[in-house]
């Protein structure tokens, strides 16, 4: 199996831009070719005022729907999508289109705050909604399913650097999914609001 892509980034009078696009081409063990692949795209601009970054980025990667022999689901080879898809792991870079705004601020020193909200779904209703690490399901596919709409992640973090002591480091997160239509077809009409939170410190020696 071969993973093979390419990032152009350039920033310019504090606006900043990167495209990427990666594939997937190989045999697997079984027999089943791999033929996958995934993009991104992104831009911002970062204002003097406390540092501040607004953000928008689009990510994509096509679907498996089953319908051939050949395996259409990019597995992303680094399992540490949150930061990049949503804190509470509901995706990987797999049948996936997320629009992302985001806002990155330092109103204090060794304060920042970083706020994202993901407007997610599926690329193709039929196709496997896979976890975080891409080979877990949150939802298998079926032949019926019909809708795409997977949901809303707003996702708050605080992170301080404690001068005092240095090294600390104290992380909060608060997290929010609002689940769309395409949880409401596959969880037999329900669609609660899932919510996650923690708080950590960190200390590097």
């Amino acid at each position: 199996m071969s993973t093979f892509g390419a990032r152009l980034f350039g920033a310019r009078n504090g606006f900043d831009g990167t495209a990427e696009a990666a594939f997937q081409t190989g045999t697997w063990i079984n027999n089943v070719s791999q033929k996958a692949s995934a993009y991104a795209v992104k831009a911002g601009y970062t204002f003097d005022f406390w540092k501040t970054r607004l953000g928008v980025e689009y990510d994509f990667s096509p679907s498996d729907d089953k319908t051939t022999a050949t395996h259409k689901n990019f597995v992303f080879p680094y399992h540490t999508n949150h930061a990049q898809y949503g804190e509470m792991d509901m995706f990987s870079w797999a049948n996936m289109k997320d629009v992302r705004l985001s806002v990155k601020t330092s109103p204090a020193e060794g304060l920042t705050f970083i706020g994202d909200v993901h407007f997610l779904s599926l690329d193709k209703a039929q196709g496997d909604w896979l976890n975080v690490v891409g080979a877990g399901n949150v939802f298998p596919g079926a032949v019926g399913y019909r809708q795409t709409k997977a949901g809303t992640e707003i996702d708050l973090k605080l992170v301080y650097k404690v001068a005092a002591m240095k090294g600390l480091k104290l992380v909060g997160l608060y997290g929010i999914f609002n689940s769309g239509a395409a949880v409401a077809e596959r969880n037999a009409g329900k669609a609660d609001t899932a919510k996650f939170g923690y708080l950590i410190a960190q200390y590097a020696f």
